[in-house]
């Protein structure tokens, strides 16, 4: 039997220390953020789906967290990144695979997937869950490498932070303002350069 509860796990894992100690027999906790409304037939689909899985795994624990659509469950998902408080699971869109990359918010499961048996594992579940057995996503990465990065909201701290304080060196005497206009145009190549084409 195709187990889509278990698949929870496989769809977008974010950087989450999952080995930190815990008591001796407690149950490991995971945050699973998922874009729906807390009330609607989806909502109830996927706490279903998420009681299964419990079932299914006594040693662990997934607890949904409703985020509304697919843009607050990015924005939440990103705020948790960032304060070091990521969600264990998220299902997001792939439009958000830049950001996440640039925030060090997705691990890999290779490894996970041949330690617990390769092709067996992958045979349980549904075929269009990997990516070459779904035409469309596979389109979709081949893409990805034609992709490039972009400056995107969160960056809008740093860049504030960058003229702001380059901006107060010079009103209080700390940098001459050809010094903080150099000191800041080096700080803003620093944070684009991994934006431009070479």
């Amino acid at each position: 039997m195709k187990r889509c509860a278990a698949a929870l796990l496989v769809l977008a894992v974010t950087a989450a220390p999952l080995g930190m100690p815990r008591p001796a027999g407690a149950a490991v906790e995971l945050k699973f953020y998922y874009p729906v409304g807390v009330s609607g037939p989806l909502a109830r689909v996927v706490e279903a789906m998420v009681s299964d899985f419990n079932g299914i795994h006594p040693g662990i624990h997934m607890t949904p967290i409703f985020s509304g659509g697919y843009y607050e469950t990015m924005t939440k998902t990103q705020t948790a990144v960032m304060v070091g408080a990521p969600p264990d699971v998220a299902v997001l869109l792939s439009t958000d695979l830049f950001t996440l990359l640039d925030l060090n918010a997705i691990i890999p499961l290779d490894a996970f997937i041949r330690e617990s048996g390769g092709e067996q594992f992958r045979n349980d579940f549904f075929e269009a869950f990997w990516l070459d057995q779904f035409p469309q996503a596979l389109t979709a990465r081949d893409q990805l490498r034609c992709a490039q990065a972009e400056l995107s909201t969160h960056n809008g701290g740093d860049i504030q932070n960058m003229c702001s304080n380059d901006l107060q060196a010079e009103l209080t005497g700390r940098k001459t303002p050809g010094a903080a206009l150099r000191d800041a145009q080096q700080q803003a190549d620093r944070l684009l350069s991994r934006y431009r084409k070479k």
